[in-house]
């Protein structure tokens, strides 16, 4: 009995957590125009953005938002998993997850539309 309670307390599930970064990753100032359709795109200031589509942005869409790393914690060891884009409006918050982020160029996984999007920062 003690070898299995022992066995039980010793075996700790997995976990996945996401978490914000230590150090902050911003997206570049400007407009990120999107691959298909360049009247739809994301427009970024500071730490806020905004999705617009058919160049409207309305007001009450503009957004706080950060970077975070979803970590899988196995045995004390972290990995990273995945990237996402967390945004942020008043009593709705969305993860779009990262497939690839570089200074200009940005791909992502819509949540809402579970579609793949392409937005290219424009110079």
């Amino acid at each position: 009995m003690i070898l299995v309670f022992t066995l039980l307390i010793g075996c700790k599930s997995d976990e996945i957590i996401k978490t914000e970064r230590d150090k902050k990753i911003i997206l570049n100032r400007g407009e990120w125009k999107n691959d298909n359709d360049t009247l739809n795109g994301i427009s970024v200031r500071k730490n806020q953005l905004g999705f617009y589509k058919k160049m409207t942005l309305p007001a009450e869409d503009i957004c706080y938002y950060t970077i975070i790393d979803s970590i899988e914690i196995i045995n004390n060891n972290e990995r990273k998993l995945n990237e996402y884009l967390k945004t942020i409006n008043v009593g709705d918050t969305i993860y779009h997850k990262i497939l690839e982020l570089q200074d200009s160029l940005i791909i992502l996984e819509l949540n809402d539309k579970k579609t793949i999007e392409t937005f290219r920062l424009k110079k």
